[in-house]
């Protein structure tokens, strides 16, 4: 059992040094997490060894070379292009729109189709007492080698401009997805003449885009730097939370601290966390409702609604529901008006839905709105 194991993580631990997965790798670690991209690699490459060890030759015939080429490349090339396309800004509010874990995971199952580390956890696997140490043996080699390269990446994503980052993935992606396409091509029986112009014309692309991007980046009309719409948003956080402080009523009224278990108590700590790792996307999902709620005093709860609406304001209104500024506006709307009331798109269309609610509260934010100069369009 232990021989099994040490010959398939050596046997791939050798074949994938340098090779595009682990350059993959890096790339990933230039825009997630270590641990985001650490397990989407262990995801995507647990299944497409599950795939190989299971089905053994059946692989092949399921899913011929010609179609896992042309799939891994155009899903490289659309992660290269979207680098490109997607906004500074968008990344900080939107970036759960698309899981990072399943982004890497899904780039890693395709890309490892019918490669050299798939045929060889099938190889041994043929001939091994124990299958699955195999894909242990297998999995735990792709990780240290991912591991290395994500080591590399992370290094680097912290010394390079963000958008010259956003470029040299979108290279690297491209430059990946072009070669496998060529090769799904000419495995169709596409001649190599019209192969290499299908290629020259994905490269033309990306040539463009890459000229509008700089574009776009010298002359200043991209959104807030990363860095910068980071610290403001850590900034809003904090103020958020001095809020929620405020209102706690301490061990000396309350008795004692039930943590979590509270309304406020649960909120101030979403806005640690928040603060604390810098992400800024509640991910318990818990019912605020049904949690134990004190009575707490009104005028602070409406002054720190009516200053939470004002920080979301500043922010465009982001309308991502697990947004955890958002969240603790719905922790003041279970105070105020014992649930949360659905997000609007804007804050006049909120204002509006707390005048449905509460007909005092409405005038009082349209008093604050106007004393702070907002938008109410």
């Amino acid at each position: 059992m232990l021989a099994e194991f040490i010959e398939a993580l050596s046997l791939v631990f050798i074949a994938e040094m340098g090779d595009k997965t682990q350059i993959i790798a890096m790339t990933f670690a230039t825009q997630f997490t270590v641990k985001q991209v650490l397990a989407g690699v262990a995801l995507g490459v647990i299944g497409n060894h599950s795939l190989a060890i299971l089905l053994g030759s059946l692989l092949g015939t399921m899913l011929p070379l010609d179609i896992i080429q042309l799939l891994a490349g155009a899903l490289f090339i659309f992660f290269g292009y979207n680098s490109l396309r997607s906004r500074e800004d968008d990344e900080i509010y939107d970036k759960r729109s698309i899981n990072p874990i399943m982004a890497v995971a899904l780039a890693f199952f395709v890309g490892e189709l019918g490669d050299k580390t798939q045929l060889t956890a099938l190889a041994l696997s043929a001939e091994a007492l124990f299958p699955l140490v195999i894909l242990l043996g297998t999995t735990a080699s792709m990780i240290t080698t991912s591991g290395i390269g994500i080591l590399v990446g992370s290094r680097i994503g912290r010394r390079i401009p963000e958008n010259a980052l956003k470029a040299i993935s979108s290279i690297v992606f491209v430059a990946f997805g072009l070669q496998k396409i060529y090769i799904g091509l000419l495995i169709q029986g596409i001649s190599s003449l019209l192969a290499t112009a299908a290629l020259v014309i994905l490269a033309l692309i990306e040539i463009y885009m890459l000229f509008s991007f700089r574009k776009m980046a010298m002359s200043g009309q991209s959104k807030l730097p990363l860095k910068e719409a980071a610290q403001i948003l850590y900034e809003k956080t904090a103020r958020v939370k001095e809020l929620v402080d405020d209102l706690c009523l301490g061990e000396g009224i309350c008795g004692s601290c039930v943590g979590t278990g509270c309304l406020m108590g649960y909120t101030k700590d979403m806005l640690n966390k928040a603060k604390d790792q810098k992400n800024y996307y509640e991910i318990e999902g818990v019912d605020l409702a049904g949690l134990l709620i004190r009575d707490y005093d009104r005028n602070k709860v409406e002054g720190a609604y009516m200053m939470t609406l004002k920080e979301l304001d500043e922010l465009n209104w982001p309308t991502d529901d697990k947004f955890v500024i958002n969240r603790a506006r719905e922790a003041f709307e279970v105070l105020l008006f014992g649930k949360a009331i659905n997000l609007e798109n804007s804050l006049s269309e909120q204002m509006e839905a707390v005048k449905s609610h509460d007909q005092v509260l409405f005038m009082k934010l349209k008093h604050y709105t106007k004393k702070e100069g907002l938008d109410e369009g």
